[in-house]
């Protein structure tokens, strides 16, 4: 009866030790599963968020699969016609600009902003809104208000957009004869500088090298002395520049026009003439020649620094 008992005993320790082996092999498959790390070497699965890009009417961007606590990639920028990219942003409205810098912890959507993509005939006015090209035939005295106009823009470089002056200057030297501005070859603004807004203040540094003043400089260049005193910002073009209005100044003059036409615009030439314009280049060969660009075919070329010659100005503004 002992023995027998014994092996009773025996019998239902041993179920019980298969049955724990069993929940064991059971609870370490469910940890697998969940990607917790196991004896037998399982590892944690890399856990991801979609980052997608609704880029508002513009041309398709892919959606990026991003680990958690990693970077999204920055697109290329997409396009979409008439518009200019403005960037990506984490609301609906493109108020809060996204970071390409920050972890992405969740699932994500970025917003593409746009702005118009203005062309040669807009008209910019003094509160900072534009007038576009198609709608300036509707533009009159009671729809400026008390606004008045700033410019006409000619041309984009740089992401700004850069406008025509409203008035032009005539029959004014580029430098008076034998002055210090006329028998000097200003290396730095000769033909192949683009960038004509920096033009007057090598002028000035040559004049200041030998002992005299801004003030000196402006009586001696009455062409320059003009663009300065139309305004702050203001400056005679490079060729470059005087080109990018020549290809466009039929759009210009267009609105010109129109402005021309309402009382109080601000606005005090018809047009863009058909003459030669001063740039604000050195020609490289001669000292006292400087660059032109004639508004009958676009063509630039030399001149003497002290001919009178038209001079218009323009300025870059940020849309």
């Amino acid at each position: 009866m002992k023995q027998s008992n014994y092996f009773l005993l025996a019998a239902a320790c041993a179920a019980l030790i298969c049955a724990g082996c069993k929940q064991a092999t059971s609870s370490n498959s469910g940890s697998s599963s969940s990607g917790i790390d196991n004896s037998d070497g399982g590892s944690t699965p890399t856990v991801t968020y979609s980052v997608t890009f609704n880029t508002n009417g513009g041309s398709s961007i892919s959606v990026q699969t991003v680990e958690t606590g990693k970077k999204a990639m920055e697109p290329v920028a997409p396009t979409k016609s008439g518009y200019l990219f403005d960037g990506w942003y984490s609301d609906e409205n493109c108020t809060t600009a996204f970071n390409f810098a920050a972890a992405i912890t969740k699932n994500t959507t970025l917003y593409a902003k746009w702005k118009v993509r203005h062309v040669a005939g807009d008209i910019l006015l003094d509160d900072g809104t534009w007038v576009l090209k198609d709608d300036v035939v509707t533009l009159d005295a009671a729809t400026l208000g008390t606004r008045k106009a700033v410019g006409v823009l000619a041309f984009e470089k740089g992401g700004k957009a850069y406008c025509v002056g409203l008035d032009i200057g005539l029959f004014l030297v580029w430098a008076k004869d034998e002055t210090l501005a006329c028998t000097q070859n200003i290396i730095a603004i000769q033909e192949s500088d683009i960038d004509g807004s920096d033009n007057w203040n090598e002028i000035v540094k040559i004049y200041k090298e030998n002992g005299k003043t801004e003030s000196d400089a402006l009586a001696d260049c009455d062409a320059f002395k003009w663009a300065k005193e139309y305004g702050d910002g203001w400056y005679i073009p490079s060729i470059y520049e005087l080109k990018q209005v020549y290809n466009n100044k039929e759009a210009i003059s267009y609105s010109l026009a129109m402005l021309f036409n309402i009382v109080g615009s601000g606005c005090k030439i018809r047009e863009l003439e058909k003459a030669w314009y001063w740039t604000g280049n050195q020609f490289s060969s001669a000292d006292k020649q400087a660059m032109l660009v004639t508004f009958v075919n676009g063509d630039a070329h030399e001149h003497n620094k002290s001919d009178d010659i038209y001079v218009l100005v323009v300025r870059g503004f940020d849309y």
